[in-house]
């Protein structure tokens, strides 16, 4: 018998990951790629590029994690969501594996074809991510999604700057963009300012008559953390916020601007959707940065 949206055996998955930043020495880099040079008479040369340490670490929790997102969701459907910064830019040029734009284009296909290659894929949705990094106007993001296309025609493949997703069964409402609040510059602060986003858009919604998500994602600061909201008078009154971690280093700009942050967080996080409800499976660890010595 065919499933209902609200039957609960009928279940979906969707795979949200964020800020790869490909092209990047120290960002997510696929060890199959395939770049190009011009050799010494002018042709078109391939050649792939030798992962940083860094990178194989990268590579090696990346494939993990998917391995885990494959465990979990079975054979049934999978989502995947990118949630911004697919490539590095060349606006901040150190480091960079090639300052060949195509190359970055060429390294962020290859990054997400593995997912495009399982077969219970059944769309892959590509977020708008911050101007310097995706070559403005979202750039990478639309010429990742044309060679995407082309390679996978079965597959929904499409790129948006701030979705609003619906996903059955459950009608489970998904609000996800790149850009947001950061996690709180304090422990004792942490979370506040996520929370305080979350209910300004529960109360816009109660405002405007409109069904508040149940879920918001948001990524660009390389950090996870997770918080749920109750706002009394809203119908669905309980909402959570995610703040996606990244599978990227940190360079000098970064320490930078993190203030020198100890530690960072590498994964991604899977909802799965059943018509009894949602369940947030994260798969991430925690590296702390800094080099200890005994002197």
């Amino acid at each position: 018998m065919e499933a209902k949206d609200d039957d609960p055996l009928m279940r979906k998955c969707v795979a949200l990951l964020a800020d790869t930043h490909a092209g990047h020495k120290l960002g997510l880099m696929n060890p199959q790629v395939v770049l190009h040079d011009i050799d010494y008479k002018g042709n078109l040369t391939p050649w792939t590029p030798r992962l940083t340490a860094t990178q194989k670490y990268l590579w090696k929790t990346y494939s993990q994690d998917k391995e885990s997102v494959i465990q979990l969701a079975g054979e049934d459907p999978l989502v995947v969501i990118h949630a911004g910064d697919l490539t590095q830019g060349n606006t901040f040029k150190n480091q960079l594996v090639s300052t060949r734009m195509a190359d970055q284009i060429s390294i962020a296909v290859a990054n997400l074809r593995p997912w495009c290659e399982l077969p219970n894929v059944m769309a892959v949705r590509l977020l708008e991510g911050t101007g310097v990094h995706v070559f403005g106007e979202n750039s990478a993001a639309i010429l990742v999604c044309d060679q995407l296309r082309a390679l996978y025609p079965h597959i929904d493949i499409k790129t948006l700057s701030h979705a609003e997703f619906t996903v059955q069964p459950g009608n489970v409402r998904l609000d996800v963009a790149h850009h947001g609040p950061g996690a709180g510059g304090r422990k004792w602060l942490e979370g506040n300012i996520l929370r305080y986003y979350l209910v300004d858009i529960l109360l816009t919604h109660q405002a405007d008559g409109t069904p508040p998500p149940h879920w918001v994602f948001r990524a660009h600061y390389h950090r996870w953390k997770h918080e749920t909201v109750r706002v009394e008078g809203i119908r669905d009154t309980v909402a959570d916020i995610v703040l996606l971690p990244s599978y990227c280093w940190l360079d000098e700009h970064a320490r930078k601007v993190t203030r020198s942050v100890p530690l960072v967080t590498h994964g991604l996080c899977v909802l799965e959707c059943t018509g009894d409800g949602q369940k947030l499976h994260a798969f991430k660890r925690t590296v702390d940065l800094r080099t200890k010595e005994t002197l």
